[in-house]
């Protein structure tokens, strides 16, 4: 348990501000001398020192049956964050390998007053997006539903795809994907 001595800055638990003890008194008393000037009989349950670690936190959270449901916050309390899914494994179809539609209602629904050039960024931030997903999560096929269209987006897809030198693409299985898919593979180093 903290022991607190006259002299000691301290802040209130459950109040904005602090000061310092000018006396202890009996019953777990402090007087409190704040900033203006004031003196504030407080419990020494509701009292922190004013530079307290995170560990006298925790201890006076343990010890202190008026604060109820409050959990210190050692490692085994500590509740990790899920881990993030990559963004390519939400378009997995086999192991290391993944199919994206780019059709613009598939990326948002906002986009019918959107114009074509809004909607092609959009796109082709996504494409950026997932490829990189991809490379860091070690897919090896990803294949980018495009649509025919005017061949604008496939265009430009193709033009981000030149710039990585261990990426090799071409038309998709036409059988799978009708004549609107580029098909990428991955060469990861081995």
């Amino acid at each position: 348990m903290r022991s607190f001595k006259a002299g000691d800055k301290v802040k209130f638990l459950n109040d904005i501000g602090g000061g310092v003890i000018s006396e202890i008194l009996s019953g777990g008393i402090a007087k409190v001398l704040i900033e203006d000037g004031f003196e504030i009989p407080t419990s020494i349950k509701e009292l922190i020192f004013e530079n307290s670690s995170e560990e006298i936190m925790n201890e006076i959270i343990q010890n202190n049956s008026d604060i109820k449901g409050l959990q210190p916050t050692t490692p085994e309390h500590i509740e990790e964050p899920e881990p993030e899914i990559p963004l390519i494994e939400e378009f997995m179809v086999a192991p290391r390998s993944a199919v994206v539609d780019m059709h613009i209602w598939e990326l948002t629904d906002n986009y019918s007053r959107m114009a074509n050039g809004e909607m092609l960024n959009i796109q082709l931030d996504f494409l950026v997006e997932c490829l990189e997903s991809a490379i860091d999560n070690h897919f090896v096929k990803v294949v980018f539903i495009h649509g025919v269209g005017n061949g604008t987006l496939k265009q430009e897809i193709r033009k981000i795809l030149d710039g990585y030198s261990f990426i090799e693409y071409h038309n998709a299985s036409m059988k799978e994907y009708g004549l609107g898919a580029t098909e990428v593979i991955i060469k990861h180093n081995k």
